[in-house]
Formats: C-alpha cells, sequence, structure tokens
C-alpha cells in the first residue's frame, strides 16, 4: 500500500481483517530504520456499526490522522451484517 511522508517522516498503511473484532482495519506504521512500527488504526466494527480510531503512540500529526480517517471510510467500506 502507499506510503505518506509527514514532517520527514514516513508512514506506512496495510489494510488488515481481524475475525475477533469482526472488522476490517487500516493499519498505520512509522518506518524507522527498516523497522516499523504500528502507530495508529481506523477500523470498521460490523458489529458495533461504527468506524473506530485506535492510537498506540502519543502527539502524532493531525495531518497523518485526519488522512487515515478519510482514507480508511473509503477502502474498509460498508458494514457487513
Amino acid at each position: 500500500m502507499k506510503t505518506l511522508w509527514i514532517d520527514g517522516v514516513e508512514y506506512k498503511f496495510l489494510r488488515a481483517s481481524d475475525v475477533i473484532r469482526d472488522s476490517l482495519a487500516l493499519e498505520c506504521y512509522r518506518i524507522e530504520e527498516r523497522n516499523e512500527k504500528l502507530v495508529c488504526e481506523a477500523f470498521r466494527s460490523d458489529a458495533l456499526h461504527q468506524y473506530l480510531f485506535s492510537q498506540f503512540e502519543p502527539e502524532l500529526p493531525l495531518a497523518l490522522i485526519e488522512h487515515i480517517g478519510n482514507v480508511a471510510r473509503e477502502l474498509l467500506g460498508d458494514f457487513v451484517d
């Protein structure tokens, strides 16, 4: 999936499914010297019929959060019953 650069930091996005939470997720990883660290995710909860956001690192750029929110709605699609 595509990468995004914000203030000299590279972020990578990965679409994933989660059977336990009955959802699809758009995960966001920060790339640091060949290492990838999960920093946040947006996921579509089919059980709750909501899009939810989880942040695993403090003080992420607002531009990143706005980007993942917009992209997640498009890529994760409609709720499944």
